[in-house]
């Protein structure tokens, strides 16, 4: 498990506190999944007060946002094609629904 060493409110530190895996470790990537997995739950407990408190929210963001880059900056062209999709979609949409006659109560 990992090793933690935790300071309370009133300043004490507890040293060496061990917190055991939830599942079995067989490589370096199931470690990393674990620890992030383990990581969410905890602040899960926390409560939403004490996330937005803390930058909880702000740091998945930046998380978040990285992947997007990394994944845009890897096949710029797929995302600016599913980008271009979407938007003709969401139009194609707006413009049909403007379109459409409403019909009312005495239209039978």
């Amino acid at each position: 498990g990992f090793l933690l060493e935790i300071t309370l409110k009133d300043g004490t530190i507890i040293s060496n506190v061990r917190v055991y895996y939830e599942g079995e470790i067989s490589s370096g990537n199931d470690l990393h999944n674990m620890a992030i997995n383990m990581h969410r739950k905890a602040y899960n407990k926390l409560g939403v007060v004490y996330k937005v408190q803390n930058g909880y929210y702000q740091q998945v963001a930046k998380m978040i946002g990285f992947v997007l880059y990394k994944k845009v900056k890897a096949r710029p062209y797929q995302f600016a094609a599913t980008i271009l999709v979407a938007s003709t979609a969401m139009l194609g949409s707006f413009i049909s629904s403007r379109r459409t006659p409403k019909e009312g109560l005495g239209s039978n």
